[in-house]
């Protein structure tokens, strides 16, 4: 008989065996965001963040197996240049 832990628990194979991988990720781009965006959210980094965390997103779709379609770049080449605009137009 199951208990209502075992029923809970959801399994994927993939987080469990990348656990690391995606934790040493994750820690890493949360430093660089950190150091980025410190007292200063509209600056020359702000499109360099944004580049670094769809770079991220890519890299954890590849390592969980999820196809990287060519039609999503109708959506990354637009948030790439809203990225630039809010640079280009902050008022800091």
């Amino acid at each position: 008989m199951e208990t209502m832990e075992q029923k809970c628990k959801l399994e994927n194979p993939v987080l469990e065996h990348n656990t690391i991988y995606f934790l040493v990720a994750a820690l890493i781009y949360s430093v660089c965001f950190t150091i980025a965006f410190y007292k200063n959210y509209a600056s020359v980094t702000f499109p360099l963040i944004i580049v670094g965390t769809l770079f991220l997103c890519g890299l954890f779709l590849k390592k969980s197996g999820i196809v990287w379609k060519t039609q999503n770049l109708y959506y990354v080449i637009p948030i790439v240049l809203l990225g630039i605009s809010t640079m280009l137009t902050s008022v800091c």
